[in-house]
């Protein structure tokens, strides 16, 4: 099954999205709360596990929230135990406790490109202590940040002025508060760790 939204498959159910979504499941457990419900493999294998007590699903796009509703949970095993919330997800974080959930997947976009979703996130999780967080595809969110990182960092030190619009305010942000001034500080640079 494939959704497409302007002319462009915007979810799917593909061996790469199986596999890309299948550790967070494994990984699931107490209370689970994710974000952009997609064709629901994330919320079935969650919700069919012994130690997941509920599945939220929180999914702002009114098709999507009828369609996950109307035709894709009535086929989950364990429906019981899944709570569909219509609404924007960062918003409904707002009110999260540390805690609350022993489990968040952060599913809200569609490529390892489309970092400002995903930046989003990273803050509204940001306060979570207790609670698990694991973001879709985020190894290689981090792995394209790293090679713009890289490409910013060649460009300055080549004295040539090589930007892109693509996500220039987000890589900014990233790196506003980094120097470099010996090869520690590129290694530094390029941990996965220090984008985030």
């Amino acid at each position: 099954p494939v959704l497409m939204q302007d002319g462009r498959v915007w979810m799917s159910l593909t061996p790469m999205e199986i596999a890309t979504a299948e550790p967070a499941a494994e990984a699931a457990s107490g209370r689970v709360l994710t974000y952009g419900a997609g064709l629901g493999y994330f919320p079935c294998m969650a919700s069919m596990k012994d130690d997941v007590s509920e599945v939220v699903v929180v999914e702002k796009d009114p098709a999507i929230a009828t369609l996950f509703e109307e035709r894709i949970l009535p086929q989950f095993p364990a429906r019981r135990k899944v709570k569909l919330i219509r609404g924007d997800a960062f918003r409904y974080l707002e009110g999260v406790k540390d805690g609350e959930f022993g489990f968040v997947f952060a599913d809200a976009w569609d490529s390892s490109f489309d970092f400002g979703p995903w930046s989003k996130s990273v803050r509204a999780c940001a306060k979570f202590r207790e609670t698990r967080v694991m973001a879709w595809i985020e190894d290689l969110i981090l792995l394209n940040l790293k090679l713009w990182a890289c490409w910013r960092l060649c460009s300055a030190v080549l004295g040539e002025e090589r930007r892109s619009a693509m996500n220039e305010d987000i890589l900014n942000r990233l790196l506003r508060n980094v120097e470099i001034a010996s090869e520690d500080d590129v290694e530094s640079l390029m941990d996965p760790a220090s984008l985030r």
